[in-house]
């Protein structure tokens, strides 16, 4: 996964928002697959550092969270 797709998804995740469930799977996902990528070392330390910061920004989009 790269910026520009995290990027993608970030997108692809405000468009949902009015959605809390599609949402809330979205977000999991793009934390997961960039959690993938570091883990799998396919990145640099600034790439990874990077590609994280942005991914935590999934935080910014407002629409309902509920946890059991």
């Amino acid at each position: 996964m790269t910026i520009e797709q995290v990027k993608q998804k970030l997108v692809e995740l405000r468009s949902v928002a009015h959605d809390p469930e599609r949402a809330h799977g979205l977000e999991d996902e793009i934390r997961d697959d960039v959690l993938a990528e570091i883990a799998e070392g396919k990145l640099t330390a600034e790439q990874a550092s990077a590609i994280a910061a942005l991914a935590r920004t999934t935080t910014d989009v407002e629409f309902d969270r509920w946890y059991a």
